[in-house]
């Protein structure tokens, strides 16, 4: 399972949005930062994918915010590096 399925997952739990819908939004989001799409496609191994499931999925909708916080690290990271 990738990070990318486990997130999908999880969100799609989360926000009671379908699979398919939180799919197609993270592969939107990986086309348009492929540097962030090679993090999500990591293989991660099952038994971990499992206790990775369960502890966002325990986290609840917090998830959320930690994701959107990530996103704004990564884009204020970005920003400071584009010359």
């Amino acid at each position: 399972m990738t990070r990318a399925e486990i997130l999908t997952h999880v969100l799609a739990k989360v926000t009671g949005k379908p699979e398919a819908d939180v799919k197609d939004l993270f592969e939107n989001i990986c086309a348009a930062n492929p540097k962030i799409a090679k993090g999500f496609m990591v293989e991660v191994p099952e038994e971990q994918a499992q206790k990775d499931i369960e502890a966002m999925l325990a986290e609840g909708p917090g998830i959320l915010l930690r994701l959107m916080q990530g996103a704004r690290e990564v884009a204020a990271f970005e920003s400071k590096t584009v010359h």
